[in-house]
């Protein structure tokens, strides 16, 4: 072989082994992107929980007050009632 032939052979190697390597990194990118998103998915997931189990706890922590205040406007009306009477 001459060494033109030689070095002409080394650039197809060396052409083919860098393709092979961007090849590689761009599997490996995706990879790590497809993980990134899977995360991002998890992440929206359990803000999703936390805001429904946020919501709930509202509604059973109302509950009480919504009693309190129903209280609070049977004496008003009661207390009301006797206003209009000695008057």
């Amino acid at each position: 072989m001459s060494k033109r032939h030689l070095r002409v052979v080394q650039q197809e190697d060396s052409s083919l082994s860098s393709e092979v390597n961007a090849s590689k990194l761009d599997v490996v990118a995706s990879g790590l992107v497809t993980f990134a998103d899977a995360i991002a998915a998890l992440s929206a997931l359990t803000a999703l929980v936390a805001v429904t189990n946020s919501d709930s706890q509202d509604q059973s922590n109302s509950e009480p007050l919504q009693k309190q205040l129903a209280a609070m406007k049977k004496q008003i009306d009661y207390l009301t009632k006797e206003i209009s009477k000695r008057q």
